[in-house]
């Protein structure tokens, strides 16, 4: 099988011979020196222009300090070592975990609820290091929810390079097709649906998962009924009012830096191990946001959950390869969508709270369509979680309007109806 572009090089020893002496100069130099403010001894006080260098190697030094480090550290470690405490993901399944192979990969998927044709189908998509742990609060009481005499089917997976989907390192196809895009994910959407024989299922996409979402319907609109977008990280079609392009000169060095070390195959592992099991140190050591207030056997429980994709095989090298295509849309055609579309966020979800109110302002100007916008009081990024009680309940009342047999509805695309949720929080 072909190795593309982005996939490892898994013969390259060392890097190119420009990185070694850059790599050198930084072993012999202290981290917090790179960047010194230029001394008042060479640059005149009473000069605009030296007094705006001045302020500008200041504010380069401020922004940049905290993370140089992590950019230096990797260039300087040698080739990386394989990783000897992971196991192939079926080795570390659930009761309930099953796989299938889709477009060459070997998808891990949770699928609860009849399987008969007629009944409501949903299907949930994780975001950005998430998995089907993420829905395990969701999976069980929307299946067998009373609102469904028939019951509602509700499937749930991995999207590659997380939870215990396999990593692949190469396929066919170059870069256009590699699984770990927003489009490679909507792929492998599309592709399980056919493979599970369901013909159109309700999309819930969280974070990351509400691009999937709308890539999936940009695809294959035909296998979307509805889309749900959980604190949606979408573009809003304006590069000022945008979540991916905010930040200071510091935050934009340090994407421009980081962007540049990903291209390396042993400085990128490097800095992709270090990266995660940062996080992961501060999951175990319960200081993770998710975790506060949780009782300590829920919130050991998380852990576990969260940490366990860390053993699986390739997690480091599946994430090298995601980071390196992953690509941040300025724009969506949301006047393209012809399903009624909710958007559920939490108002302490800060970062992407803006966002999402321009993405329902963007769909309400699609008058052929309904849109909602809910936002939860007192909740956080992950409603789910934070607010489970209610997201069940609002789950429940949109898939609701799926009552009739999805499968064998005759009315033209687009004009179904989701109800708009009963909620105690009111959009603003």
């Amino acid at each position: 099988m072909p190795c593309t572009q982005g996939a490892l090089q898994s013969t390259r020893n060392g890097w190119p011979a420009e990185y070694h002496s850059f790599a050198s100069a930084s072993a012999r130099t202290r981290t917090r020196r790179h960047f010194r403010v230029v001394s008042a001894q060479n640059t005149s006080s009473s000069s605009p222009r030296s007094s705006l260098v001045q302020a500008l190697a200041q504010q380069i030094q401020k922004e940049t300090a905290p993370w140089v480090s992590e950019i230096i550290q990797p260039l300087i470690q040698g080739q990386p070592e394989p990783l000897t405490d992971t196991v192939p993901p079926q080795q570390l399944g659930d009761p309930d975990s099953q796989w299938i192979l889709v477009d060459g990969v070997n998808l891990h998927y949770k699928d609860y609820g009849p399987k008969t044709p007629g009944v409501p189908v949903v299907l949930l998509l994780h975001g950005f290091n998430g998995s089907t742990f993420s829905w395990r609060n969701i999976l069980g009481p929307l299946s067998e929810a009373e609102r469904f005499p028939q019951g509602c089917r509700v499937i749930a997976f991995d999207r590659p390079p997380f939870g215990l989907t396999e990593r692949p390192l190469q396929w066919p196809g170059g870069d256009v097709l590699s699984p770990y895009t927003s489009e490679g994910g909507a792929r492998l959407a599309a592709g399980l649906l056919e493979a599970l024989g369901v013909p159109k299922a309700i999309v819930v996409g969280h974070s990351a998962g509400a691009v999937t979402a709308v890539e999936l319907f940009r695809k294959a609109p035909e296998r979307v009924a509805g889309l749900v977008l959980v604190a949606p990280a979408l573009p809003t079609n304006d590069p000022k009012n945008s979540w991916s392009t905010g930040g200071g000169l510091g935050r934009k060095l340090r994407f421009a830096a980081v962007r540049a070390i990903l291209q390396m195959d042993g400085p990128g592992l490097h800095y992709i191990r270090a990266s995660y099991r940062k996080q992961a140190a501060q999951v175990a050591a319960g200081k993770s946001r998710m975790l506060r207030d949780r009782p300590p056997a829920e919130a050991q429980e998380e852990i576990d959950g969260y940490l366990r994709p860390m053993r699986a095989q390739d997690w480091d090298k599946g994430s090298l390869l995601s980071m390196r295509t992953m690509n941040f849309a300025g724009s969506f055609p949301y006047e393209s969508i012809t399903v009624p579309v909710n958007i559920i966020i939490g108002e302490d979800d800060t970062f992407l709270l803006k966002t999402a109110k321009r993405v329902d302002e963007l769909l309400k100007e699609n008058t052929a369509i309904e849109s909602h916008l809910t936002i939860y009081p007192a909740c956080g990024h992950v409603p789910m979680d934070d607010c489970r009680e209610r997201f069940i309940q609002d789950l429940i009342d949109i898939v609701g309007a799926h009552l009739a047999p999805v499968e064998d509805r005759s009315s033209p695309k687009g004009s179904s109806e989701l109800p708009k949720p009963a909620m105690s929080g009111n959009p603003d």
